[in-house]
């Protein structure tokens, strides 16, 4: 959030929706913009890391465009301030930024708030990708996700299932960093995803298979919910290589939340097994 927790190995800044071309209202693409703090350990040392990436999708492009990059976790290279709030990577080899994130006004996490994200990474073969998106949050910071209304995570293992399921609401309390409480939280024998039959998309690169739709349904005598996700197109697959490999992005969503109908927007993650973020 606003500040750093020094108590943990790891921090993260995300950012992630739609992006709509005024002149193209009907191709939404995707976007997102991520930094994170982690140690790693390595023949018995652990070494402070910055992993960072920027990424577009959209029909047009028909592929993710993303780029990122490692950097070493120190002052001349990776700098956080928290009044303004403001997130900096710096290369010793451009002039520029790679990335910063920033508010521009308001108070970080707060509902309206105004945030920069610009992003100036080469890859390998020094091509540029360049972003430059100012924002209004007009929701707020949630305490999982950021901007929507409903999270629900599910995460399979070995040794079995948890699904997460929380609705949020801006007339909910917050906690002291703004972020907004969840409003309610659904026991977890009362959350079931599945994946629709017959909307399978499998991707020519990777060869693995991504369900197109999934139905969620919410047993609650409160927040009764029965929601379809549908992906907005097929290849939203991003491959770096075999080992690197996950699915995200643009969906909508239809169906009935506490006995009303909705319909609204999702950013949708799916880790296939086996592979790393």
């Amino acid at each position: 959030m606003s500040s750093e927790h020094f108590d943990y190995d790891l921090d993260g800044w995300f950012f992630f929706g739609s992006l709509v071309d005024s002149a193209n209202p009907d191709d939404p693409g995707a976007f997102f913009i991520a930094v994170q703090r982690i140690e790693e350990s390595s023949n018995g040392f652990r070494t402070p890391m910055v992993p960072a990436i920027v990424g577009f999708n959209s029909r047009s492009l028909g592929k993710y465009e993303f780029r990122g990059f490692f950097t070493i976790d120190i002052t001349s290279l990776m700098t956080v301030t928290s009044n303004p709030w403001t997130v900096k990577l710096i290369s010793p080899f451009q002039s520029g930024p790679l990335i910063t994130m920033s508010t521009v006004s308001g108070t970080m996490g707060a509902a309206d708030a105004v945030y920069s994200l610009i992003a100036d990474i080469p890859d390998f073969n020094g091509v540029r990708l360049k972003a430059n998106v100012q924002l209004r949050d007009r929701f707020g910071t949630v305490n999982q996700g950021d901007g929507t209304a409903l999270m629900v995570i599910e995460i399979n293992s070995a040794t079995g299932s948890l699904p997460i399921a929380k609705l949020f609401s801006t007339d909910g309390d917050m906690t002291l960093n703004y972020a907004h409480n969840a409003k309610y939280t659904w026991a977890i024998n009362n959350i079931n995803i599945e994946a629709v039959p017959g909307t399978i998309w499998t991707s020519l690169r990777s060869s693995l298979d991504y369900a197109m739709q999934h139905r969620i349904q919410l047993m609650s005598a409160d927040f009764p919910a029965d929601l379809t996700i549908t992906m907005v197109r097929d290849d939203q697959e991003i491959y770096v290589d075999k080992n690197t490999i996950k699915y995200e992005g643009l969906a909508t969503v239809s169906g009935t939340l506490g006995s009303v109908a909705v319909t609204g927007q999702a950013f949708v993650e799916i880790q296939p097994v086996g592979h790393l973020k």
